[in-house]
């Protein structure tokens, strides 16, 4: 029976690449499980997509294929403390074992295995030892930008609901949230005005407050995927590019 490791719901996009890390967090999983822990719950979904996509999984089988590598190769092993970073990134050393981990697995399963709809639940044989193409690198990058984007968003309610300011997240709602989200247009500001009973003035404040605060939640989340200062920068150029790329 494996060990499953539970992490929150919301932090299992369909898609996304495999985010920086700062080593300290690595070194301290090889020493604590807590550390460990933490340092799992930000690259699961990452890992959970790769093998969707690379190997044609579905879900159900993706996820039994995680949790057998999590409970040999990272819980029983600790392959972490092989990570070497004069070597290059987490991220690289982690996704190399977990490829190699699942061609193993899928050849000793055999024969490839038919879904009810009659299609392969997985590559053939053959296929195995390729790499995504890169219009696959395309989506886990898409699915990264909006990723980043849904934990920023959660940060700034949770900040808004924290510090009274209903006022500021709903003009975020309806202002920029929903409308990015094309599921309304822009509220005018002449109806922000009269739903929070502010004047003109104060409903302009209270969209440039909320577009700053967001940006800082921005920020604060690639930080957490970053190694450094300079790299957060690139990556908010990056994602900058992959989210204006996604929309055209």
């Amino acid at each position: 029976m494996v060990a499953y490791v539970s992490i929150p719901a919301s932090s299992k996009p369909a898609l996304c690449p495999f985010p920086s890390t700062h080593w300290t967090s690595v070194v301290g999983a090889g020493t604590a499980r807590q550390a460990l822990g933490k340092l799992l719950e930000r690259y699961l979904p990452p890992m959970r997509s790769y093998l969707t996509v690379r190997f044609r999984l579905g879900e159900d089988q993706a996820e039994d294929l995680l949790q057998s590598f999590l409970a040999d190769k990272i819980l029983d092993e600790g392959i972490i403390a092989l990570a070497d970073q004069a070597r290059g990134k987490f991220r690289t050393f982690l996704i190399r074992a977990l490829d190699r981990f699942a061609v193993s697995s899928l050849r000793m399963e055999g024969a490839a295995k038919r879904t009810p709809s009659g299609g392969v639940t997985f590559v053939p044989d053959d296929a195995l030892e390729r790499v995504p193409a890169p219009a696959t690198a395309d989506v886990f990058n898409v699915a990264w930008g909006r990723r980043v984007i849904e934990l920023a968003t959660e940060r700034m309610k949770e900040e808004c609901d924290a510090g009274g300011r209903p006022d500021v997240w709903g003009a975020f709602e309806v202002r920029v949230l929903l409308p990015t989200l094309g599921q309304t247009n822009p509220l005018p500001l002449e109806e922000l005005v009269s739903r929070f009973g502010v004047t003109p003035a104060q409903a302009s404040n209270l969209v440039v407050t909320a577009k700053r605060m967001f940006a800082r939640c921005v920020r604060t989340v690639v930080a957490t995927y970053a190694v450094d200062d300079d790299d957060a920068e690139d990556e908010i150029r990056r994602l900058k590019q992959i989210l204006s790329t996604a929309r055209a």
